[in-house]
């Protein structure tokens, strides 16, 4: 990873994602893009040029309420020296996700990087949030951080998958990342047998989990292998897949247990 973008809402989620990859950029010491999307407002009809004039306004508030969201207090965790060099911030207005999307194919970003909070609202359990959403429609991996997590240098990564073969690609992309930490990366593969609540059966760099849901078997693995790092390979939904419901990447990324990294 070479570009890696946080999109932020000024939120404590998104703060802990910042503290987050600022730690794992230390080891990647990759280019941090910040950026953050104000939402375009509906006002009354007015005049052309003075609505120019309010969003020019109100782009430059968002400016400066982001530069001083990355920029350090003397208080704070973060520290000048503990900063990227190649660290850059900005802002937009538009849709929330499809522009966070589209700037991060214009800038050429590896992976977009999101906080995910501690509770969600009725409304976003039922109809989803940004995260799901990025996870839904990006082309780019997406990384989600859970908030509070705080980042540990990766000592097992799961590559979660529904098949043996599906997901090798990525597996190979995985490798670098698990080598630079050291860490050892471990594909699963998860299948729904209605009569076993959990059970594992490992070979060479694969285990296989058999439970009674996929989302409860992912969540066991995780949770007894103290997994750092749990990744899923993911093709877009068809047409009816979406109209059904969610994915499980996107039930998965409502309330991760440990950061979620989506990659198609």
């Amino acid at each position: 990873m070479k570009k890696i973008m946080l999109a932020t809402d000024f939120s404590a989620a998104a703060e802990s994602a910042l503290q987050y990859v600022l730690q794992l950029n230390k080891y990647l010491e990759a280019d941090l893009f910040v950026l953050h999307v104000t939402q375009e407002s509906n006002p009354l009809p007015m005049e052309p040029q003075h609505e120019i004039e309010i969003a020019q306004q109100k782009q430059q508030s968002a400016s400066r309420q982001l530069k001083r969201w990355v920029t350090p207090y003397p208080d704070q965790f973060i520290t000048i020296e503990n900063l990227p060099k190649g660290l850059k911030y900005h802002t937009e207005s538009g849709p929330i996700s499809p522009t966070i999307m589209e700037v991060a194919r214009q800038s050429d970003i590896d992976c977009i990087v999101i906080g995910a909070k501690l509770k969600l609202h009725w409304w976003e359990q039922l109809l989803g949030n940004i995260s799901t959403q990025l996870v839904a429609h990006s082309p780019i991996p997406v990384l989600v951080v859970p908030q509070h997590c705080g980042f540990q240098a990766f000592r097992h990564i799961a590559l979660a998958s529904t098949s043996k073969e599906e997901s090798l690609p990525v597996f190979s992309i995985l490798r670098p990342l698990a080598e630079r930490f050291d860490a050892k990366l471990e594909k699963v593969v998860v299948q729904k047998d209605k009569h076993t609540d959990y059970q594992e059966q490992s070979e060479q760099e694969l285990t296989k989990v058999l439970a009674k849901s996929v989302m409860k078997g992912l969540e066991r693995f995780v949770e007894f292998h103290e997994s750092d790092l749990l990744c899923m390979y993911v093709q877009q939904p068809g047409f009816w897949k979406q109209i059904k419901g969610f994915t499980l990447s996107q039930e998965l990324v409502k309330q991760p247990k440990v950061p979620l990294l989506v990659i198609k």
